[in-house]
């Protein structure tokens, strides 16, 4: 579940609005959020700090697959 709500959604989201846009000859931005967990382990938390990093990648690959027209960014806000 919690891979399906941090990775897959936003993944899916991202695809479909990555195919969108260029087709419309609109440039933006998709700013996907991970978490200070993607880098920092916790204990307890093995599920959510596993599925940020996967997360994080995503950005980046999502990056490099939408570019030029679409941008993505990740943010990682610390409490």
């Amino acid at each position: 579940m919690t891979l399906e709500l941090n990775v897959t959604a936003n993944y899916l989201l991202a695809d479909g609005d990555g195919e969108d846009f260029p087709r419309s000859g609109l440039t933006t931005s998709i700013v996907l959020t991970s978490s200070a967990n993607a880098v920092v382990a916790k204990r307890g938390s093995e599920a959510y700090d596993v599925s940020k990093a996967a997360l994080s990648h995503l950005v980046r690959e999502l990056a490099i697959s939408l570019a030029p027209k679409v941008r993505v960014n990740g943010i990682s806000p610390r409490p």
